[in-house]
């Protein structure tokens, strides 16, 4: 998903309202499908605690909301496979791609233990382009950044892809699929909160050296593709059991392009 450059770099009180509105007025509706909101509304919810409606930034929260509810109910949503067609598809690319490298393995037992579906596509492309050696996908270390030898950042969690590699990427992504179940929500919950740490520390980056950027040190091109706090909420909260029954999957996929985020001719 690539972030839409209307709702870049929103204020923290933003996000706030965003999330405060989505569960105050519920994510979905009987049908499973996102709400969309009306300026009423969301100044009945403000009011029902004693907030103060802010009315520009609500015009500008709210269209992100009704923004979010249309991108997620008319081109994500379709977009879910159940185990059979995520099964297909894999089958589909091992067959055109032919990789060398094997492919990943989830981690369950007896009938549930098969192939990681998405992962293994996205390891299958990745080989199709950049070649097996181009990339990593059984990353065992954390990803840093550095710069003159020198240790700048290092992220907290272990990614499931890097290109080229760990040690200052152009890009690295994380997968999270989960077939044959409709009960997963500690790791849903875990998947948002893996979400929001990666994007903060993503811009973080971004912030601290784009301080930097008179000092020659750095040259900052990060592109967060699994773009605003709340999406991937919102993504979640629409799975309910009968959802779930319906798709047997939950696909979240975001890559994080962290192109020559140190570039060395700046």
């Amino acid at each position: 998903m690539r972030a839409d450059p209307r709702f870049l770099s929103r204020s923290a009180r933003f996000w706030a309202h965003a999330k405060y509105i989505s569960e105050k007025l519920k994510y979905s509706d009987r049908s499973q499908q996102l709400r969309t909101y009306e300026p009423t509304q969301v100044v009945a919810a403000l009011r029902d605690r004693n907030l103060t409606p802010d009315n520009d930034l609500l015009k500008d929260v709210l269209e992100y909301l009704n923004w979010r509810a249309l991108k997620l109910n008319r081109d994500v949503a379709p977009l879910f496979m159940n185990r059979e067609e995520a099964a297909k598809a894999f089958e589909d690319v091992r067959r055109r791609i032919r990789p060398t490298k094997l492919h990943s393995m989830n981690k369950q037992k007896g009938d549930k233990h098969h192939p990681s579906y998405l992962s293994s596509i996205v390891g299958m492309i990745a080989e199709s382009v950049v070649g097996p050696d181009g990339f990593v996908d059984d990353t065992q270390n954390l990803t840093i950044l550095t710069w003159d030898g020198n240790l700048e950042e290092i992220f907290s969690r272990r990614f499931d892809g890097a290109l080229p590699s760990t040690e200052n990427p152009k890009a690295v992504w994380e997968i999270k699929e989960y077939y044959g179940t409709t009960t997963f929500g500690s790791r849903v919950s875990g998947g948002v909160y893996e979400t929001l740490l990666d994007g903060y520390e993503v811009e973080g980056v971004r912030s601290r050296h784009k301080r930097n950027r008179d000092l020659n040190r750095c040259s900052p091109k990060c592109e967060l593709m699994h773009p605003y706090p709340g999406i991937s909420e919102a993504l979640l909260k629409r799975n309910s059991k009968k959802e779930t029954r319906k798709y047997n999957v939950l696909r979240l996929c975001r890559l994080m392009e962290l192109e020559l985020l140190f570039d060395r001719e700046s």
